[in-house]
């Protein structure tokens, strides 16, 4: 055993706390998010009241923390048709913010994507429509994306695609998507 640490040792060893510190931080973010999935899938009508689509739109939009006016001035909102969505709150905020993350993260080479929220309604659903210009999802991953997995992404353990999907099923809708062309993809959120 040596008798001393060399510099290159002690860097490592001064960094096992901040690596411990986000590792614990992810943890509690983790089971945080999990109890309130699981107490909210446990008791369905928990925070599940009717709210305008459009209203909480607007506000989902007014608290997402986009990194640069670009990202901000990417993302059109088209209502065509207000509607009430009965969902816990939670989980639609979740949803969307959710949605937006995964399109800012596989944008493409040129650092930017364009992202479309549209409403509408006919005579027997109320659709939701997710389009973004990001990387195009892989056809062999499109099936898989919905599993009830968790995914990581920049060392940031969050509840996956199939969450926000179970979600809405609990609400009485469906959820799905499909690659678009040469880039992007289309989630159709759908309410009966």
């Amino acid at each position: 055993m040596p008798d001393s640490i060399d510099e290159g040792d002690l860097h490592i060893i001064q960094d096992i706390p901040d690596g411990n510190n986000k590792a614990l931080n992810g943890a509690s973010d983790f089971l945080d998010t999990l109890l309130t999935f699981g107490k909210a899938l446990k008791e369905p009508h928990l925070d599940a009241k009717s709210f305008s689509v459009k209203e909480a739109l607007t506000q989902i939009m007014a608290r997402y923390p986009f990194k640069t006016e670009a990202q901000k001035k990417s993302v059109t909102i088209s209502i065509k048709q207000d509607f009430n969505c009965k969902l816990s709150s939670f989980f639609f905020e979740h949803l969307i913010n959710h949605l937006l993350d995964n399109a800012f993260h596989n944008m493409d080479e040129t650092g930017t994507t364009r992202i479309s929220i549209e409403t509408e309604v006919n005579s027997n659903e109320q659709l939701i429509r997710f389009n973004n210009t990001s990387k195009r999802i892989n056809e062999e991953k499109l099936p898989t994306i919905f599993d009830r997995f968790f995914s990581r992404r920049d060392e940031k353990t969050i509840p996956g695609l199939g969450f926000c999907r179970l979600a809405v099923l609990e609400a009485g809708g469906d959820m799905t998507c499909s690659s678009q062309g040469k880039a992007g993809a289309e989630f159709l959120i759908r309410f009966h």
